[in-house]
C-alpha cells in the first residue's frame, strides 16, 4: 500500500453527515464517564448508539 499511495498527499478523514461519535467502554459497549476505567471513541449511525452509561467505579484492584 505504501508504494500505491508514495505519490499521494494525506488528507484527513472527514466523517459522513449524520455520523455521531461517542465515548463508550470497550468491555461493556456502554458510554463510559470518567470513572471508567478504559474509553475508546466510537462512530454510530443516530438511533444505533449507547445510551446507558457504564456503572464501573475505576477504581483498580489487585484480584484477578
Amino acid at each position: 500500500m505504501k508504494k500505491a499511495h508514495a505519490d499521494r498527499v494525506p488528507e484527513d478523514f472527514v466523517a459522513p453527515e449524520g455520523v455521531l461519535f461517542r465515548q463508550i467502554d470497550p468491555r461493556t459497549g456502554l458510554l463510559s464517564t470518567e470513572t471508567c476505567k478504559l474509553s475508546v471513541r466510537g462512530a454510530y449511525l443516530p438511533g444505533t448508539e449507547p445510551r446507558q452509561f457504564c456503572d464501573e467505579t475505576g477504581v483498580f484492584s489487585d484480584d484477578p
